[in-house]
């Protein structure tokens, strides 16, 4: 962000307060009104012509105290985010969603950009994390990181329409950031080899400790490297969260035959271990095979297959031709 954004009259409104405090205070309502709301230090200095420094100072003595008992070991609120909520440049919902999602961990970033988290577990969050169990991988971007901070969403060849029209709605209503559907080339090598030519497939990278936080810790979904089962925290006596988990799974991993037989696919017995506990919960029957050195299936015959297709909304494209009573 610039102060370019602000005209030459604001600034020298600005700049012509008699209170450092005032002019700080305008500068800040005045990015807000611009529809520009990831103010920063740099940016308030710049538009009251002051010390980066000075401006910390001053930020520290109006709202240090409020910062201290807001801030947890988990989640730290800085002086300049309590300026943004009270000069209208926050847009975000985490001081309401911590309260409900404890062990979330928002970086600065989080607080910059107004992220968001679910305060619910409804229908559609269910089926994104349905999505993000069969999909989704938290990374550190560094070693220095206490906690993940980045989440990958890789889908198949086959599913770029599913990435672009549902799934990055869903990650946009649910995190209050833009989702931007990547294009990753998979090509053979000595390491892994294809079956046949290379291809093209979607990627999205959500880049929020938050939002990985609360999937690693306050829902338990496992980390990369960590050993603890994937098991999401949902209340699966609710049957709308847990039917729209099935409904994110399916979007994401299942694989229908012609023969009009179906299978779940996954390369981490425990995560198909957790999958086969839910379908036998919502009394869905299957059969499991597993290979050493290969992908754990879970298969689905031709009478079960239709009795989903027919009973769970589809949100990949790819199964919706599936669904027409001709083509099972």
């Amino acid at each position: 962000m610039s102060t370019v954004t602000l005209s030459h009259e604001q600034l020298a409104q600005i700049r012509a307060r008699a209170s450092l405090e005032d002019a700080i205070h305008e500068a800040a309502e005045a990015f807000a009104v611009g529809g520009h709301h990831s103010i920063t230090l740099d940016d308030l200095a710049s538009a009251t012509q002051t010390e980066r420094s000075t401006i910390w100072l001053r930020l520290k003595a109006f709202y240090g105290a409020e910062a201290g008992e807001r801030s947890t070991e988990r989640s730290k609120v800085s002086t300049i985010q309590i300026l943004r909520e009270k000069t209208g440049n926050y847009l975000g919902n985490l001081p309401v969603a911590l309260e409900c999602w404890p062990k979330a961990a928002p970086s600065e970033a989080d607080w910059r950009h107004s992220h968001r988290l679910p305060l619910e577990i409804d229908r559609e969050t269910a089926q994104l994390l349905g999505i993000l169990f069969s999909k989704g991988v938290l990374y550190k971007s560094s070693k220095d990181m206490r906690y993940s901070n980045v989440l990958f969403v890789l889908g198949r060849k086959d599913d770029t329409a599913f990435f672009e029209t549902r799934l990055a709605p869903l990650l946009e209503q649910a995190f209050g950031m833009r989702a931007r559907v990547e294009y990753q080339e998979v090509t053979a090598s000595p390491s892994f080899p294809l079956k046949g030519p290379s291809y093209i497939r979607p990627r999205i990278t959500v880049d929020s400790a938050v939002a990985c936080t609360w999937l690693a810790y306050d829902l338990g979904f496992a980390e990369q490297g960590r050993l603890s089962v994937v098991v999401p925290g949902l209340t699966w006596d609710d049957k709308i969260a847990r039917k729209g988990f099935i409904e994110g799974v399916i979007a994401a991993s299942l694989s229908i035959r012609r023969s009009g037989n179906s299978s779940f696919q996954f390369s981490e017995p425990r995560s198909g271990a957790v999958l086969a506990s839910i379908l036998g919960r919502c009394g869905i029957p299957y059969t499991e095979s597993r290979r050493p050195g290969q992908q754990q299936n879970l298969y689905l015959g031709r009478p079960t297959t239709r009795r989903i297709l027919g009973e769970y909304a589809l949100l990949n494209p790819r199964h919706q031709p599936f669904a027409r009573p001709q083509s099972l």
